[in-house]
């Protein structure tokens, strides 16, 4: 995976090369808050290549690798995958892959699923989804086995256990058409991502020529958290730029937890968030605190990922108003630099 910048928008888009590994289908575009978009595909020298939004923050995955989540945590991630396939599903689309890998928090708190294949049984995707869910909390409950049972919750049933809220009859994602790019401003993105390719040639071939000298390409990361991007180009100058996209960010130190902890008491003096939904926030915020004075930054981050996640949900809840979301998420992002 690699992070790239189309040149005519300025904006950051990742472009994922599928020489043999898995990725998503690039005939499955689908739009919707909950699910990572493809933009375009294409093949270059044989190689085919997809297009797709660039989602900076951490896998599901990195997070599980430091045990189970908090349970209004684990219902966050559970509810907004559950959001992405019931518009998948409701589509005629079944994801096929679904794996901690694939689900993304990003560092606006939203819940991002990516690499669908389109292929499977929809039941499938919930067992999956079950699989997921114990992993989060570290133990079955009623819902987990009613989702690896062979008759599963449907998402928007799942939804509805876990939010109390019915989801609307119908609403499916967009399916785009497969032959034709998104957006035609994309289109110089095959360009993009043909000289991506040619400079991961060029570094093999320099490697194989070269036994005493490193390889001028980073590996490719296994888990498709992040892109990551080349230490350094022997290509031509490209129409693209290439960086490390690792959104991994170095908190400086704890005091900035105390400052995050004044923002949230100065909002809940205002009424802009509920005395609950307070407490829950200082709590996540004391557990980052620790993390930084140990000097846990990885850690850290993660926290700080799951505290964004966790507010976006007191949000969407109306737990915390539009101005004071703003105000604690500006203050949670100034944590995070």
């Amino acid at each position: 995976m690699w992070q790239a910048v189309d040149e005519q928008t300025g904006g950051p888009v990742a472009v994922k090369l599928l020489d043999g590994r898995p990725g998503p289908d690039p005939a499955v575009r689908l739009a919707h808050p909950n699910i990572v978009s493809i933009y375009l595909t294409g093949t270059h020298d044989g190689v085919p290549y997809v297009v797709m939004e660039l989602v900076e923050g951490v896998s599901l995955a990195t997070v599980l690798e430091e045990g189970a989540l908090y349970k209004e945590d684990a219902v966050t991630v559970a509810t907004g995958v559950s959001l992405a396939l019931h518009a998948a599903h409701s589509a005629g689309i079944v994801h096929g892959n679904l794996k901690p890998s694939n689900v993304l928090i990003a560092d606006q708190g939203i819940i991002k699923v990516g690499d669908f294949t389109g292929r499977g049984d929809p039941r499938e995707d919930m067992y999956a989804l079950g699989m997921m869910m114990e992993a989060m909390s570290g133990s079955r409950d009623p819902v987990v086995d009613r989702l690896l049972s062979r008759e599963p919750y449907t998402p928007a049933e799942l939804h509805e256990v876990l939010t109390g809220r019915p989801l609307p009859a119908a609403a499916p994602a967009l399916v785009e058409d497969d032959g034709e790019p998104e957006r035609p401003k994309l289109m110089r993105l095959a360009i993009i991502t043909g000289v991506v390719t040619l400079a991961l040639i060029i570094a093999v071939c320099a490697w194989f020529l070269t036994p005493s000298t490193p390889p001028r390409m980073e590996s490719q990361t296994p888990s498709g958290d992040t892109p990551t991007s080349p230490a350094e180009s022997t290509s031509p100058e490209p129409t693209v730029s290439v960086t490390n996209s690792t959104a991994e960010t170095t908190p400086t130190h704890s005091t900035g937890v105390n400052a995050v902890k004044a923002v949230i008491a100065n909002q809940l003096k205002a009424g802009q968030i509920q005395p609950d939904a307070a407490s829950a926030l200082n709590d996540r915020l004391d557990e980052i605190g620790r993390f930084l004075s140990r000097g846990l930054t990885k850690q850290a981050n993660d926290r700080i990922a799951a505290l964004k996640a966790q507010l976006a949900e007191q949000r969407r809840i109306n737990k915390v108003t539009a101005d004071g979301y703003n105000a604690i998420l500006a203050a949670i992002n100034k944590l995070s630099t």
